[in-house]
């Protein structure tokens, strides 16, 4: 039990203090809909982030694909944003840039800076507690023949996982035995080369009556804490984090995924395959040789030779096409990650002459030609527990894990190419082109606003009913956000009310024709109206 606990005391103190680092990022994204006009809300902290810039872009799909929105947008958007809260940028659309209309849309932010993306901060936030988390969840019986309900379980918690990172999650269902099964997809789409996918996996299936720890609840958790990280961020090829099923009767998972998953007219640039990446000792003839091993690759297995079989190392196993991405994979864990021993394995064509090492879903990647590694601990020439009862998590070493996940994180990021320091995706919402407005739609227990003329160039009235008493104000800002006038303000009793504010007084040096926002806020709630300056 002191072991235990002296383990976990000093994860904390190797990852926690460094995933504590700041970052700029964006927070409390919230939309509001007016007319023909969207306001979008946020946060920035910008702590050390250098020069700011934001991006915007626009999904009708419900966030599996991202494009730049027709019409204008104003507010805090382009080059030089300021950080501080309640930022604001005004989408300002017509009818025929979101054709009928009444679809469900969401909006991505994409946060920018004149500094380089630090990758040392980003790996720094990998946390090995989560990674023991997430196998202490999993770990259970998840055979699909199984008496329990352990595969529903993992199922339902990668779900919550990846929802959790903020990504759009696609369910690919198939069938097997008579059974629905399914692999999960969390996606995040790229920014300029969408059709390009950089992919991290694991299946999450396991064997009858082992609690599959090590094979592959730490694959899982591994892709899980990747998918936590790199969302965050915003890349110019898309992500997607999946999890198989089924790889234990046979790859069928991802055989599925590859014949029927890949989205048309897109192709796997990498995908990083994580089967069992937990186990590791640093005892003497801990890790065995597997028979042919030593023709087949003589130099590494000197390597272990000179340490004395100790199963300290991660394996990195590609085909013959894959051998860039092995190289890059070394190099990222080299300058990222120097204390990770990794020990690759490049195989002729793919792989047959060597078939232990196609046990794993990335073999029906390289059998249609796409790139893909496999990194392993060794399985069962070097975790005594394989496909036993004893494969628990206290059996693992989440600090080699999590150097693991580390060098994963920084290769797929450098294969995606990272250029946002934040990315951020708002809840779905709908607008519509009849200049209707949602937020200040006519209800039974709000005020109702008439504002007239509108547009306006000199006096402009106000009228107010108020149906029920509240405390009110009613003020005007700017296209960005700034405060022009305060009109109302204070507990009102119920009734109609009417202001006359002549603009000649604000206009001389203040006020400019263009978007202006009428903005009522009562009883902790609030409708916006637009009111229109012309000359």
């Amino acid at each position: 039990m002191l072991l235990r606990i002296l383990c976990l005391l000093s994860l904390v103190l190797i990852f926690g203090s460094a995933g504590a680092q700041q970052r700029p990022e964006l927070s409390g994204l919230r939309i509001e809909v007016a007319t023909d006009s969207v306001l979008i809300h946020f946060d920035l902290n910008a702590a050390g982030g250098g020069n700011l810039s934001l991006t915007m872009q626009l999904s009708d799909d419900d966030g599996l694909n991202f494009r730049d929105p027709a019409g204008q947008l104003s507010g805090d958007i382009g080059a030089a944003v300021l950080p501080g809260t309640n930022r604001r940028i005004v989408w300002r659309y017509a009818a025929e840039d979101i054709g009928t209309g009444g679809n469900q849309y969401r909006i991505r932010l994409l946060l920018g800076s004149d500094r380089a993306i630090d990758l040392e901060a980003m790996l720094a936030e990998v946390d090995t507690l989560r990674l023991r988390e997430s196998v202490v969840r999993l770990q259970g019986e998840r055979h699909y023949q199984g008496t329990g309900d352990g595969l529903q379980e993992a199922r339902r918690y990668i779900r919550e996982e990846l929802a959790a990172a903020g990504l759009r999650i696609r369910s690919q269902e198939f069938d097997y035995a008579g059974a629905s099964h399914a692999n999960l997809i969390g996606i995040l789409p790229g920014f300029s080369q969408v059709d390009s996918i950089v992919a991290i996996g694991a299946h999450y299936d396991g064997v009858p009556l082992s609690p599959g720890a090590d094979d592959n609840a730490s694959g899982v958790a591994g892709v899980l804490e990747a998918a936590r990280i790199l969302s965050r961020y915003g890349f110019a090829q898309s992500f997607n984090f999946l999890l198989f099923d089924l790889e234990e009767a046979g790859l069928i998972g991802s055989r599925e995924f590859v014949k029927e998953g890949i989205p048309e007219g897109s192709t796997i640039s990498a995908l990083y395959n994580f089967e069992m990446i937990g186990y590791y000792s640093i005892a003497p003839n801990s890790h065995s040789i597997p028979v042919g091993f030593s023709q087949l690759f003589p130099e590494q297995v000197q390597q272990v030779r000179d340490n004395d079989f100790r199963g300290d190392f991660i394996i990195n196993v590609a085909n013959s096409s894959s051998v860039d991405l092995m190289r890059s994979f070394v190099d990222a864990a080299e300058r990222l990650v120097p204390a990770l021993p990794v020990i690759s394995l490049p195989l002729p064509d793919n792989g047959e002459i060597a078939t232990d090492l196609r046990r794993s879903d990335h073999a029906p990647f390289w059998d249609a030609g796409y790139p893909a590694l496999m990194l392993t601990d060794g399985a069962n020439t070097r975790n005594p527990n394989y496909h036993a009862p004893t494969d628990h998590a206290d059996s693992l070493n989440f600090l080699i894990m999590g150097q693991v996940v580390q060098a994963t994180i920084a290769a797929a990021a450098e294969q995606a190419g990272v250029i946002y320091l934040d990315n951020v995706v708002s809840e779905a919402f709908s607008i519509v082109a009849t200049g209707v407005a949602e937020e200040s739609a006519v209800h039974s227990d709000g005020p109702v606003l008439s504002i007239t003329p509108n547009p306006s160039s000199a006096s402009t009235r106000f009228e107010l009913r108020l149906p029920i008493a509240a405390e009110l104000e009613l003020a005007v800002y700017s296209s960005i956000g700034r405060h022009v006038a305060t009109l109302l303000k204070g507990y009102r009793a119920a009734g109609n009310y009417v202001v006359n504010w002549d603009m000649q007084s604000f206009r001389r040096g203040r006020l400019s024709r263009g978007l202006y926002w009428c903005i009522i806020h009562y009883n902790n709630k609030r409708r916006v109206q637009p009111l229109v300056l012309t000359d």
